[in-house]
This record gives structure tokens, sequence and C-alpha cells, in this order.
């Protein structure tokens, strides 16, 4: 994805796509009301630490993994179709832009990671690494 196009991604997403603090998906995950946090950055950003049970799909692959007809559906992710997901990247540009892709696809209940995983702990949440 070109930046021009990204840039454009991300203006559509910043209409569509709620956020929710690090103290608001907190809560969430403890009220049990979140199926799944989706990670969407690259492999070697892991080291920095991850929320606790996320699953990690790069982002330009959330198109085709969130796609059941696809051939590379991610089924931990399409079966969660339906139920809250919190994407979250770095910061939260790439969350925002991931959130867009999946709600695109018709998942119902996504939301993105204000401040992304830093802002995650900085707000003192778990991470493991």
């Amino acid at each position: 994805m070109d930046p021009s196009q990204r840039q454009s991604i991300l203006e559509q997403a910043r209409k569509s796509v709620p956020e929710v603090t690090p103290q608001e998906a907190e809560a969430e995950l403890q009220a049990g009301s979140v199926g799944i946090f989706l990670d969407v950055r690259e492999a070697h950003e892991l080291r920095k630490g991850y929320i606790p049970g996320a699953v990690r799909i790069v982002l330009d692959e959330v198109p085709e993994a969130g796609d059941p007809n696809s051939n590379f559906a991610d089924p931990q992710l399409t079966a969660h179709k339906d139920d809250r997901i919190i994407v979250y990247c770095a910061s939260g540009v790439r969350s925002m832009i991931g959130g867009y892709f999946l709600k695109q696809l018709g998942y119902s209940n996504v939301a993105s990671l204000a401040g992304g995983i830093q802002g995650w702990q900085r707000a003192g949440n778990p991470t493991e690494r």
C-alpha cells in the first residue's frame, strides 16, 4: 500500500472505526466482552511486548485473513466475526486501518486501541514478551 493510499484509507477509517482507551479496553477484557485482541504489528515489534492471548496478523494480511471466503482466511479471526474485536499496533494508526479492513468485511463490533500497545503499557496493563 503506497503512502497516499494509506492516508486515504486512514481518513475513511477515522470516520467509521471507534477508538477505545487502554482503560476501556482493559475493563472490557475483565468483563469478558472482548472476543479477540488483534495485533497487526510486524514480527520484530513483538519483542516490545504484546497483550496476552492476542492474535497477530500483519496489517497487510488482514483483508485476506479476515475474509472467510479467502484461501488465506484465519480461523482465529473469522470465528469472531460478530464478537468484540479490539485491533492494536504500536501507536494506534495501523490498528485504525486494520479495523477499517474488518468493517469492510462485515465485522460488526470492531474498535481500535487508542495509543496502541504503547498506550496499553503506559496505562499499566499486562503484557507478555
